[in-house]
């Protein structure tokens, strides 16, 4: 038995190709088609939430991720500036917001091509306006940047087309959802004068006793 081989793409015996002609212009291409830019999501904000500020601190380690160990998240009630400023730790009195901001922000920042990543080695502190809508919707923007210089200081970057800035900025579409379970900035100033008083009751008391122990030693 024998076998033939098939040949493939080859024209038949008498079939007439069809060559092209000198100098005919190529198919025309048809034009793209744009795609409909997604629009982002909205989050209904919590009854108790109000406009307000809130600062994010990390370090980018050589691998162009955050450093989990230099992470410091703070809700800032007032001008964050100004002489009456409060500062709130997330991490430890909300910590579902400051983890659930952590996450999106880190999202954004990292970059699987190296070329993308945010310099290693630099310290961020990261500036955001959370705000409220007229419909009751988040709004959280990055309004502020500071990373360190040559020096090793934290300087503010006010050069707008700086890609690594730009960059930053570009994490607010992300943002909003990290607030919809945010606490109340007064309950957290409530819990803080508390913890206050508490540590003023202790340091009395420990005042008093040291008089105590002092009144009994002349005693002896």
């Amino acid at each position: 038995m024998t076998f033939q081989k098939k040949v493939v793409g080859k024209a038949k015996p008498g079939t007439k190709v069809a060559a092209k002609k000198p100098g005919a212009k190529p198919a025309a291409k048809k034009p793209a088609v744009k795609r409909a830019r997604p629009k982002p999501f909205t989050y209904k904000a919590p009854g108790e939430l109000k406009s307000h500020f809130v600062e994010v601190g990390f370090y980018v380690g050589k691998d162009g991720l955050i450093a989990p160990h230099e992470i410091w998240v703070e809700s800032i009630k007032g001008k964050p500036d100004g002489d009456t400023a409060v500062r709130f730790d997330l991490l430890e009195m909300d910590p579902i917001t400051a983890i659930a901001l952590i996450t999106r922000l880190h999202y954004r920042l990292f970059a699987t091509n190296v070329t993308k990543r945010l310099s290693a080695g630099r310290e961020w502190c990261v500036r955001i306006r959370v705000s409220v809508t007229g419909e009751g919707l988040i709004r959280a923007r990055v309004v502020a940047a500071w990373a360190t210089n040559a020096k090793g200081k934290l300087a503010e970057l006010t050069d707008k087309t700086n890609p690594e800035y730009r960059k930053v900025r570009m994490a607010s579409r992300l943002l909003a959802g990290a607030f919809v379970k945010a606490r109340d900035q007064k309950d957290m100033l409530a819990e803080v004068k508390e913890q206050q008083a508490e540590e003023r009751r202790a340091e009395k008391e420990a005042e008093r006793e040291a008089a105590r122990e002092a009144k009994a030693s002349k005693k002896k």
